[in-house]
């Protein structure tokens, strides 16, 4: 047990996170704690404030109150899922589709959270160009990139995916560079293929990986994009689909994996992916 004089910002961010998991426990089980959280926690936050009168943690009355003005302001709780805010869209979809596989994810345009989360969901729909303005603007890039540095698992989706490479056509952007590639317009000789590329369509495993796994032969996923992603190594492919030609639709290097459908919006091969990922510790 942890010396309360010397209680550590490690220790107090173990009991946060179980907290915070009563918290969501407690509203629908009428308010049961979980074993030690109450006596324990309690104990240690009131010697902790009785040796040091002028901290946050005055009181041991308001939990909620302390988790808020002294953890949250220190950026040491971390989420289990953090979906990324940066005005893109399809935010709430990809909500609810965590809370359908059993995982509570939270939507932030906070780069502390990002990088502190035990794993990032990077998803969006709209144009490059303003996607990558929002990003830079709220230093979620450079939170990007330190936090798939930290080896935490990402999942990108649809626009997630196609500014994760170096450059886009779509308004001729200069893109994360998580993965080296280009981002290309459809270009068809059938009249009759539409873009941008919407609805139902096969995807393919080429490479295994663990957010793959499960899928059969003719399962489809839901897809709307007008550009594709074009890695230029072909071992950062896991998936191909069909439209004229096959383009890759699942993409990853190490702790990051990103899908140009959308999962969230495919019923129960979507959602089994999501599990997967819910459970991915970020090797292939």
């Amino acid at each position: 047990m942890v010396e309360p004089s010397v209680l550590s910002h490690k220790y107090l961010h173990k009991y946060a996170g179980t907290f915070c998991r009563w918290r969501r426990y407690s509203s629908s089980r009428c308010g049961r704690q979980p074993f030690g959280l109450s006596s324990e926690f309690a104990r240690q936050t009131r010697k902790v404030s009785e040796r040091h009168p002028s901290s946050c943690l005055a009181s041991d009355k308001n939990h909620s109150a302390y988790l808020h003005t002294y953890l949250w302001d220190s950026t040491l709780v971390s989420d289990a899922i953090v979906i990324v805010d940066y005005d893109a869209g399809n935010l709430k979809s990809v909500q609810r589709a965590c809370a359908e596989v059993g995982v509570s994810a939270a939507i932030s345009n906070d780069p502390s959270r990002v990088r502190h989360a035990e794993r990032v969901i990077f998803p969006g729909v709209g144009a490059a160009g303003s996607a990558m303005r929002s990003l830079i603007k709220a230093g979620l890039d450079v939170a990007l990139k330190e936090t798939i540095l930290a080896r935490t698992p990402v999942l990108g989706i649809c626009l997630g995916l196609q500014i994760s490479l170096d450059h886009s056509e779509e308004n001729d952007t200069s893109t994360l560079g998580l993965i080296p590639g280009r981002v290309r317009r459809f270009q068809f000789d059938d009249p009759e293929l539409k873009i941008p590329h919407m609805g139902w369509n096969e995807v393919r495993p080429v490479t295994a990986h663990p957010l793959l796994a499960g899928i059969e032969p003719g399962d489809e996923f839901y897809f709307v994009h007008g550009y594709y992603p074009a890695p230029i190594e072909q071992h950062h492919v896991f998936a191909v689909t069909d439209y004229e030609h096959d383009f890759a639709c699942a993409v990853g290097k190490d702790n990051y994996f990103a899908t140009q459908f959308h999962p969230e919006k495919s019923g129960r091969v979507g959602l089994r992916l999501m599990e997967q990922f819910t459970r991915w510790n970020g090797s292939c």
